[in-house]
């Protein structure tokens, strides 16, 4: 049987110091200046009970006894009190007890917890869902006691299996970051429930790249990024050297670079498959960074003959009527350009960067070579590697300086400072090659700030948002391209 003892908090007096009973001295002279309550604060479980005192000093900081100490609670329904200071905690809460004496009064300030019950089970809204690659799940974690009770106010810990595959915080919203199965788990007092997280994509194109060993020569490979069991395959046949692979848009063909034994490199194209191979370029320039027109007619390139600076050229997609596009630019060298989609006027630009004096800024200009206007001119910075949104509006980009190396910037196409990619991410080495997906969604870039030797390919949405590694393996993969699938 429970004895429930009812304290009606009512303001009562009490002769003395407060809290401990009356007594019979006669009042010390003087005013009272300043009261003391001990303990100033407290933490309580409900039901228990616990003694307050009051001290009532005069000007001098002497104790005065004799005087008439009243005790109230700011919430009588969380803690009562009784004239002698006798506190009762009655229900979870926060609030405070006041001792007064002639005009003057102290607090002291009481929380009232839950009494401990220990957790037996820990149980999970969602036991197993299947989401998209970049969708968000929120997760509710609820703690139970032995008897199927729902405890609240416990700290829950959250945790993914497989951190790159889905992502959680700390309040249990779990995010997809690429293809694959995942087990997300909330821990509470040491109790845990998990959910399985399978996460899907239908992207419409592969992941296209080279890789390199020490004295191999790169070649191509292609990735399906929609299946997470997938295997990176060589693109060619053995024995064909290829780097910096361009598809077409249709994805029918590849142009690549095709490195000599010194200097000269040429620019190649063949079927997605390796076969009807056609060189494009000839002679004792180093041609590279091959780049196709949205409209598929047209390859744009970098070429440099040893001891010159390196120009963009134009030439149709069979290698005929080559024509040097920043002839008009007679310093600095121009390297990396890139095609912009069809623009509002039913035309395309080419951005590409322009290097002289130590520092190298982006550029536009008419698929003719006409209008060239810079895009991003601050000389503390080294801005190389353009890429179109497919929109057309912004550019994505390299950028070296004092304080940030090899980050990724974007900036708007048509000027301006550039801000970073990904504010989110403080990644360490280099972040290289940034290429966006077709539909706008993804950024596929080379980045070796995992380990700091080898590159892999990773990508980020274009919000600088969900960072993902595509690659990893012990050789180096760069120059990430998008390959629509077959």
């Amino acid at each position: 049987m429970r004895i429930v003892l009812m304290l009606i908090a009512v303001p009562l007096v009490v002769a003395g110091c407060g809290g401990g009973g009356s007594g019979s001295s006669p009042p010390s002279a003087g005013p009272v200046a300043t009261v003391v309550v001990a303990p100033s604060e407290l933490t309580l479980n409900v039901a228990d009970v616990r003694q307050l005192q009051a001290t009532v000093r005069d000007a001098q900081g002497s104790a005065l006894q004799g005087r008439t100490v009243t005790w109230t609670s700011g919430n009588s329904s969380t803690i009562a009190v009784t004239a002698e200071g006798l506190v009762s905690a009655l229900r979870v809460g926060t609030t405070t007890v006041t001792a007064s004496a002639e005009g003057k009064s102290a607090t002291a300030r009481i929380a009232v917890l839950a009494p401990h019950v220990s957790v037996d089970r820990v149980a999970l809204d969602v036991v197993s869902e299947i989401i998209e690659e970049g969708d968000s799940l929120q997760l509710t974690a609820t703690a139970f006691d032995a008897g199927d009770n729902v405890i609240t106010g416990r700290g829950i810990r959250w945790s993914s299996s497989d951190p790159g595959t889905v992502s959680v915080e700390v309040d249990g919203r779990a995010t997809a970051l690429r293809p694959g199965v995942v087990s997300v788990t909330a821990t509470i007092d040491g109790e845990s429930a998990a959910a399985t997280i399978h996460v899907v994509a239908n992207y419409a194109f592969d992941l296209l790249y080279a890789v390199a060993d020490v004295a191999v020569p790169e070649e191509l490979q292609s990735l399906d990024v929609n299946d997470p069991a997938a295997v990176a395959m060589p693109v060619f046949p053995p024995g064909r050297p290829a780097s910096h692979g361009a598809p077409s848009p249709d994805g029918a063909r590849i142009a690549f670079v095709a490195h000599g034994d010194n200097w000269p490199s040429t620019i190649v194209v063949a079927d997605r498959t390796g076969g009807n191979a056609q060189p494009l370029t000839s002679g004792s320039a180093r041609n590279t960074a091959p780049a196709w027109s949205p409209d598929g007619r047209r390859i744009a390139f970098s070429s440099q003959v040893l001891g010159a600076r390196a120009d963009i050229w134009v030439m149709n997609a069979d290698g005929s009527n080559a024509v040097n596009l920043t002839a008009d630019q007679p310093d600095g060298s121009k390297r990396t350009p890139a095609w912009s989609p069809q623009l509002g006027g039913g035309g395309y630009s080419i951005a590409y960067s322009l290097e002289g004096g130590g520092f190298s800024h982006l550029w536009t200009m008419n698929a003719d070579g006409s209008d060239k206007r810079p895009v991003t001119s601050n000389p503390e910075y080294f801005d190389s590697e353009p890429a179109w949104s497919p929109d057309g509006n912004t550019l994505v980009f390299q950028r070296t300086g004092a304080a940030t190396f090899g980050d990724l910037y974007v900036v708007s196409s048509t000027g301006g400072f550039g801000r970073p990619l990904m504010p989110g991410h403080a990644l360490a080495y280099g972040q290289l090659a940034p290429a966006w997906s077709p539909d706008g969604r993804l950024i596929a870039f080379a980045s070796n700030h995992a380990d700091g030797e080898r590159y892999e390919i990773w990508t980020v949405w274009s919000d600088g948002t969900r960072l993902a590694r595509r690659t990893s393996a012990p050789i180096s993969h760069s120059d990430p391209a998008w390959i629509k699938k077959p």
